[in-house]
């Protein structure tokens, strides 16, 4: 994908000598490394999503790549578990760009490309960006990964390098890790492929619903679903669609529906 400038994305600066301590004992991921940006999230003490983002590594300290309409929520969010680290919450003007040249590695998935923070020239808008999100199955933002309603698995942030499982505790890690341990994830994105697709639209199996479109770009969609109440041929508005695993899935679709790690 050429490089696009992603005007609705914004930059949280977390920034002093405590910053590194302080959101590894926050966020679900583990901090990236150099040249790279990593999904990651912030939940709720009961392991719901409160805010999704991508992190990297900035100067001395990190950058947080949120909506930015959640810009302000989530360093008051933040602001709250600073007490008395040396860390500075500082919102950012650099603009961000996503494509395929030169910039950070998008350790979501091999082909989400690299992101850019700064000047750029973009060819292309944040419709194709969104279109490559789509047909990666990979979700993002307060409109698809739904705040205090989501867990991380919902939306396969356990799939996209946005959760460790090895490091230490975060805010929600025992909630999140005992869903893993068991197995119990039911409800997973896919991709749906159909004429009468609309954001918001319910997916249905016959005349039970098993989920919500979250995301339409392009000929391309994704839905949240119940993916072991796949019993039969889906249909959206009356419509037929079809329903598959995104590309990094390592669950199936259907009655024997399960989580193979």
């Amino acid at each position: 994908m050429p490089l696009a400038q992603l005007l609705h994305r914004a930059l949280l600066l977390v920034e002093g000598e405590d910053a590194e301590h302080f959101l590894e004992g926050l966020i679900t991921s583990e901090l990236p490394g150099d040249g790279e940006v990593r999904g990651s999230a912030l939940l709720t003490p009961q392991g719901k999503l409160l805010f999704s983002f991508l992190v990297s590594k900035h100067g001395e300290g990190f950058a947080l790549e949120c909506d930015a309409s959640e810009i302000d929520a989530l360093t008051k969010r933040l602001t709250l578990y600073k007490l008395r680290a040396k860390v500075t919450l500082t919102p950012s003007d650099l603009q961000v760009f996503s494509g395929v040249a030169d910039g950070l590695k998008d350790a979501r998935h091999p082909q989400m490309g690299v992101r850019h923070y700064g000047a750029a020239n973009a060819t292309e808008t944040a419709e194709a960006y969104h279109a490559h999100r789509a047909a990666l199955g990979v979700l993002e933002g307060p409109s698809e990964v739904l705040a205090s309603q989501d867990f991380p698995h919902d939306v396969a942030l356990d799939l996209t390098d946005a959760v460790s499982f090895s490091k230490g505790c975060f805010v929600g890690q025992e909630v999140v890790s005992r869903v893993k341990h068991r197995g119990t994830s039911r409800r997973r994105p896919v991709l749906v492929t159909g004429e009468t697709v609309s954001i918001g639209d319910t997916v249905q199996v016959g005349e039970r619903e098993v989920g919500t479109i979250r995301l339409v770009a392009g000929n391309n969609a994704v839905a949240v679903v119940r993916i072991d109440q796949l019993k039969g041929p889906a249909h959206v508005n009356g419509a037929p669609v079809e329903l598959a695993p995104p590309p990094y899935a390592t669950y199936s679709l259907g009655p024997e529906a399960k989580n193979q790690d």
